[in-house]
């Protein structure tokens, strides 16, 4: 074993992830569903202006997400680079499956964006720990003498 590696926790243990990407993202949902809606759904048009429209992309989805991702960072790392890298990531989840928030709040659809969001956020972190203990269970096979293997 190569030092100061470690090989991931088992899956079971990585249940808390998808609690703390609600978190990342229980802001955009509260904000925008306090605003006005942005989408007439039975209409099925944007019902805003293009200037309105990235104005609540930025204040009620990447601003509110990107903090929430600092605090999260900074509540579990206590580091800067955790506080910058989960804010990053919150960034990027917002630009992922949280795209739609704005548009959905304060309209009936709201509850679909919710499941569908909480599902492809379970499957996504579930694959994503996996992937990460392959990976991880590959390099600590690694030898200098053979080429790495998918065992």
């Amino acid at each position: 074993m190569r030092s100061g590696h470690r090989c991931p926790p088992a899956l079971g243990q990585h249940r808390h992830w998808p609690v703390w990407l609600a978190v990342v993202l229980l802001p955009s949902f509260v904000l925008a569903e306090m605003g006005t809606p942005l989408v007439d759904v039975a209409a099925g048009e944007i019902d805003a202006s293009p200037l309105a429209v990235g104005v609540a992309f930025v204040l009620k989805l990447f601003a509110p997400t990107t903090i929430a991702g600092a605090v999260v960072g900074w509540v579990l790392g206590r580091t800067r680079r955790a506080t910058q890298t989960t804010a990053l990531a919150g960034f990027v989840f917002a630009l992922g499956p949280g795209h739609n928030i704005p548009f959905f709040g304060g309209t009936p659809s709201l509850d679909t964006e919710l499941g569908l969001m909480t599902w492809s956020t379970i499957a996504a972190a579930v694959v994503l720990v996996e992937v990460d203990a392959r990976l991880a269970r590959r390099a600590l096979r690694f030898d200098a003498n053979t080429p790495p293997t998918w065992s």
